[in-house]
């Protein structure tokens, strides 16, 4: 071997390692459900964490984004365990609510690696000193400000119809409402187990109807109400719009009133907007939107201390920011839990429009 050929190799060698010193990788996992219920949006939570590292790293800044990815079935240790011994720093994660308090049992329990969930907002994580940080508010903030909404609008009798996997947040959610507001309730049913017999209900037929239950559900809910009381107000919890809200909005002459941190009209001026939709003509729904927020929050992170892990990486979570997202803004706080500013909105006509509380 030629004295040039060897101080071309070790001028290579020296500055991949200059360059790896420089550009550092950060490892992020992501455990995603595969139960019926849940493959929808795990499968779109985990599109766009893949599209915002391959948008993160195209802009070539202060370090660069790998994503390992890991399936599970409703018990998400397995699937943390796998993460955490291949080497990733933070698992991303854990939508669902009964999810999420799964796997913060599993990181405070002795994986000790931050867990990071897109939209879980059970109130059983909030105000914990521990290994799990959100992006979304817990449900109690949601469910008072709903309440506010159903009685500025002066609705006298409720109906809640409810369904899915996800009780932690469902039912909860439900009966926080119920428990805030003025108006008597006709009855809660569970969708479609409940409802093969409402005739009791017609003497005294609901001027509102509220729905907590995922969208494809929510859809035939939707359906069943309009078919029986036409002329009462929809009223749908944030879960109803997660995913394949575009069945909703094309129901014809739909009109709903929902309550949302982030303005669904707003998608952000270019950026990581621009990018996802070079990819994909789905539109920026809730879990694009928060799974970009989880991944914003991580980057200021990281943008600190690329190399942060374990207990450092946790502590810099644990630092109260300010994230901007598509859409809104949230602040966290040293626990993790997050505050945004509740707005409210009326879907007539094929368009959104805010209204006041």
């Amino acid at each position: 071997m030629t004295s040039a050929v060897v101080f071309f190799l070790t001028s290579a060698v020296f500055f991949w390692f200059v360059y790896c010193y420089l550009h550092p990788v950060v490892r992020v996992g992501v455990a995603y459900n595969v139960a019926p219920y849940a493959m929808i949006p795990e499968a779109k939570m985990l599109a766009s964490v893949k599209a915002y590292a391959d948008w993160h790293n195209s802009r070539k800044g202060s370090f660069r984004y790998e994503v390992l990815s890991r399936e599970y079935r409703d018990d998400p240790k397995e699937a943390m365990e796998y993460l955490k011994s291949h080497g990733v720093r933070v698992i991303v994660g854990f939508p669902f609510s009964q999810e999420a308090i799964a796997a913060a049992e599993v990181a405070n329990g002795g994986l000790k690696v931050p867990v990071l969930s897109t939209i879980a907002s059970t109130p059983v994580l909030s105000g914990m000193d521990d290994w799990f940080f959100r992006t979304r508010e817990d449900f109690s903030y949601e469910t008072e400000q709903m309440a506010r909404l159903i009685e500025r609008l002066g609705v006298k009798r409720l109906a809640v119809f409810w369904s899915g996997d996800n009780p932690a947040y469902a039912e909860a959610s439900s009966k926080a409402i119920i428990s805030r507001i003025s108006a008597s309730i006709v009855g809660v049913f569970r969708f479609p187990d409940d409802c093969h017999n409402l005739d009791f209900v017609e003497s005294a037929p609901p001027d509102g109807v509220l729905v907590y239950a995922e969208p494809a559900v929510s859809y035939w809910v939707m359906d069943f109400v309009r078919a029986r009381w036409p002329d009462a107000a929809l009223f749908l919890s944030r879960w109803s719009l997660f995913e394949s809200v575009g069945h909703i909005e094309d129901m014809d002459g739909i009109k709903f009133y929902f309550s949302e941190v982030y303005d669904p009209t707003d998608f952000g001026e270019g950026g990581f907007y621009s990018y996802w939709r070079s990819l994909t003509s789905m539109k920026l729904g809730a879990s694009v939107r928060y799974t970009y927020g989880a991944m914003a929050l991580l980057s200021l992170a990281f943008n600190e201390d690329p190399r942060a892990s374990g207990s450092d990486l946790r502590d810099a979570l644990s630092n109260p920011r300010s994230v901007e997202s598509l859409g809104w803004t949230f602040d966290t706080d040293v626990y993790g839990d997050v505050f945004s500013k509740n707005r409210f909105f009326l879907f007539e006509e094929g368009s959104y429009r805010e209204v006041t509380p």
